[in-house]
């Protein structure tokens, strides 16, 4: 090799990793977020965590950090870094929990998951793993809702942030911790993520907690066990919802629910009470469903605006809606 570069010697030679282990993880997480608003000179300030170098240990570091998230440095014969093993303990009480519904929206149907944490004692910080299926669903968002569990009573937890995402493989990484204040204890939302549904009939495809790990007030970490079900898209009730987008022109989508196996059928009448087309007679699995109506009858002719009926029926279940063509 032949040239010259010019490198910055103050600069930290494996920027975000604060432990050691010459990998960026929750644990590096913890100890930014026990540094964070912190000054030089002041108790509790982290060199290392001032990522800018300008004495204050805010939120233009936080952002360099996430950037870093989830790499894994390599070290070199000469870079003189030991590697250090960071081990973590085991909680086995506390109890993570995925509960989640689909809700409709412009580009389709999206599925709305909150994560929650029950018989949790002493927290002051949280790092998930969250692995779903990518050629089923696409993650948009993740947030915390108002009344969060780690901002509950005076506490403030500022950092929390989807620390890292990879599309290819369905993984999400998601942390925070309490920033001021004591550590929480109890139950309570961590978080609330939004999936778009890419396949309208989506069967069996799940959402569920890869890792969970979890930091007790004196900042030791420990993996959760009890990560809770895979969230699946199997519903447990039969459901039939408004059709969407209501009014319509030209079409409009039918989502329907159903728990158990079974004869289907799904009817579009008028308002006389006729049939105008069979959208679904058949015998269908357990599953989220959804399908288009086009505004033509059983023979493919355009029918007139007005409202209209539709009848879900499925293995005891009967429901009907009513409709809007607008043309």
């Amino acid at each position: 090799m032949t040239g010259s570069f010019k490198v910055n010697s103050k600069a930290a030679a494996y920027p975000g990793d604060f432990d050691g282990d010459l990998n960026v993880g929750f644990r590096d997480f913890l100890t930014f977020s026990g540094a964070f608003g912190k000054l030089t000179g002041q108790t509790g300030f982290v060199a290392a965590a001032d990522l800018n170098g300008d004495g204050n240990i805010g939120f233009s570091d936080f952002l360099t950090f996430v950037s870093y998230f989830n790499k894994t440095y390599i070290k070199g014969p000469s870079s003189g870094k030991p590697l250090v093993d960071v081990a973590l303990g085991i909680d086995t009480n506390a109890q993570f929990n995925l509960l989640g519904h689909m809700v409709p929206s412009t580009a389709g149907s999206e599925l709305v998951v909150n994560v929650q944490l029950a018989n949790v004692t002493n927290l002051l910080g949280y790092g998930l793993e969250i692995a779903y299926d990518p050629a089923v669903f696409e993650f948009i968002t993740a947030a915390e809702q108002t009344g969060a569990f780690l901002k509950t009573g005076d506490r403030q937890a500022e950092l929390f942030a989807v620390l890292n995402h990879n599309q290819e493989t369905g993984r999400v990484f998601l942390g925070n911790a309490i920033t001021q204040g004591n550590a929480v204890s109890g139950q309570g939302t961590l978080a609330t993520l939004r999936f778009r549904v890419l396949n309208p009939n989506p069967q069996s495809a799940d959402i569920h907690i890869a890792q969970g790990i979890l930091f007790d007030a004196e900042r030791n970490g420990f993996t959760a066990q009890n990560l809770g079900d895979r969230f699946s898209m199997l519903p447990t009730d039969f459901a039939l919802e408004q059709n969407f987008p209501n009014p319509f022109n030209p079409e409009t989508a039918i989502r329907y629910a159903l728990p158990e196996a079974g004869n289907v059928s799904l009817i579009v009448y008028n308002m006389l009470g006729q049939e105008v087309v069979r959208l679904v007679d058949a015998n269908q699995t357990p599953g989220f469903y959804a399908i288009q109506w086009n505004g033509q009858d059983a023979l493919g002719r355009s029918v007139a605006s007005g409202v209209y009926l539709y009848r879900l029926q499925a293995e005891g279940f009967s429901k009907t809606h009513k409709m809007l063509l607008l043309k």
